[in-house]
């Protein structure tokens, strides 16, 4: 059954209960500004979140720690600015409505390019870094500036056609996660319509061996093409220039065709570049200023909290327990952070991952893992990132906090029905992990995945081309 855990006398909780009481086998508890310790089954809004919306200053850290711009002063105390309330279950909007002085809260759209929209992602990312799944984000737009997070309050008050939207929301989200623990019960897998198809696109930086700066991508590749320029601009050159290369194959249900893809695309890489002295670079930050990302994209999929986090934990943990310290560190004070994606017209984009593209066999078990998790997010529960503690570790670069947790997070992973069919792949990076090796950021490309080093020398007739 669903129980529903909520403050005495709260009516919204007492309504929600009595709606969600009975929806199915199992068991699930929804925390509505309420946790009582460790629950059974699976927990939503759990009390570790819930503790991270209780102290301001907590709170404050959390969001800012992952790059969520917040008031000078966190309190559940009404805005006296303009500003919006955004209701997010799942990280999707169930209602967004604009404060007026006047006429109080009426209800906006967030239509694409809107100030809404901007609202809209904003509360999102709050939501998600502070470790709900659901919640009432309060922010204020300055009339010169972006959207701010003022407060989150993980047990609104609402009635009317606003209680029935999140009295269905949090019905669907409670059954699809029954209907995913009922799953692994039976020892199967939760049938999707349509297949998980995935995608990538690795970038990866060029230098010039000889004096060892950099040079922009756009010197040898094109914008678009299997292998291309990402869209970042070098505005200090002589001319604009596009400093990040990034390979970019066709979709495919299965890892190792994508990866076969990948190749393709770096051979074609070669013929564009196909010089001794041009050395190519991956990791987190190849040169100072110019982080890296190894995206992947999950096609006939949505984004949800659970996804996410399962990528956050079982996935870009193990990645940073074997990158380069200085580099990530340094990347992740802007790109990178927790949970960051980006919506796609064919599903969604995982921005978190720096750029395994350095290795084979870290690119075969990134991918691998990336579709294991995707198809069984929902059995993965173990979220050590949602404390404080964690995230500033993370953040950090201390890899000896995640160390004793990584043999918990594999365990779990061992225990998903389709991990026997991908271990082979993952083991390299799980060997790396135990081992505590890291990847080498200066190790070049081509000799990583064996591309024939050509003879020819490349004389550049404009070294300002490059950095």
């Amino acid at each position: 059954m669903v129980n529903l855990l909520y403050p005495p006398g709260d009516a919204t909780g007492e309504r929600l209960a009595a709606r969600l009481r009975d929806l199915g086998p199992g068991d699930l508890t929804i925390c509505w500004g309420r946790g009582e310790g460790p629950e059974p089954g699976v927990v939503l809004n759990d009390r570790m979140a819930l503790d991270n919306t209780r102290d301001p200053e907590r709170l404050r850290e959390v969001l800012r720690l992952n790059g969520v711009r917040v008031t000078r002063r966190l309190t559940p105390l009404l805005p006296r600015v303009r500003g919006y309330q955004v209701h997010l279950c799942d990280l999707e909007a169930l209602a967004v409505l604009k404060r007026h002085r006047r006429r109080g809260l009426q209800e906006v759209s967030a239509s694409p390019g809107s100030t809404a929209e901007k609202v809209v992602r904003t509360a999102a990312r709050a939501v998600y870094a502070a470790g709900l799944d659901f919640a009432a984000v309060e922010v204020v737009v300055p009339p010169k500036g972006s959207p701010v997070v003022h407060w989150l309050d993980p047990a609104p008050r609402v009635e009317g056609n606003l209680l029935e939207a999140w009295a269905t929301a949090l019905g669907s989200l409670a059954l699809r996660h029954l209907a995913a623990a009922e799953a692994r019960r039976q020892g199967r897998q939760p049938v999707s319509a349509l297949p998980l198809l995935l995608g990538a696109d690795p970038e990866f930086m060029l230098q010039d061996t000889q004096t060892r700066k950099m040079v922009a991508a756009s010197v040898f590749f094109p914008r678009q093409g299997s292998v291309g320029c990402d869209d970042r601009v070098l505005r200090r050159a002589p001319r604009p220039a596009f400093p990040l290369a990034e390979v970019r194959p066709h979709p495919h249900s299965c890892p190792e065709e994508l990866l076969r893809g990948i190749r393709g695309a770096l051979r074609r890489a070669l013929e564009l570049a196909p010089y001794r002295n041009i050395k190519w670079l991956a990791g987190s930050m190849p040169f100072r200023g110019f982080p890296i990302g190894g995206h992947i994209h999950f096609g006939n999929l949505r984004p949800t909290t659970s996804l996410l986090r399962a990528l956050d934990n079982y996935l870009a943990v193990p990645v940073m327990l074997v990158e380069r310290t200085e580099t990530a560190r340094r990347r992740r004070r802007r790109y990178g952070f927790l949970g960051e994606y980006r919506l796609q017209e064919h599903g969604f984009e995982y921005r978190t991952l720096s750029s395994w593209l350095v290795s084979p066999a870290v690119a075969r078990a990134v991918l691998s893992l990336a579709r294991l998790i995707a198809l069984d997010a929902d059995l993965l529960r173990r979220r050590p990132l949602t404390s404080l503690e964690a995230q500033r570790a993370f953040y950090r670069g201390r890899k000896s906090y995640f160390r004793p947790l990584f043999p918990r997070l594999w365990a779990d992973l061992e225990s998903l029905p389709a991990y026997a069919a991908c271990a082979s792949e993952a083991e390299p990076l799980r060997r790396l992990v135990l081992r505590q090796r890291r990847w080498n950021e200066q190790a070049d490309l081509r000799r990583q995945w064996k591309l024939p080093i050509p003879s020819a020398q490349w004389h550049p007739t404009e070294r300002a081309d490059g950095a």
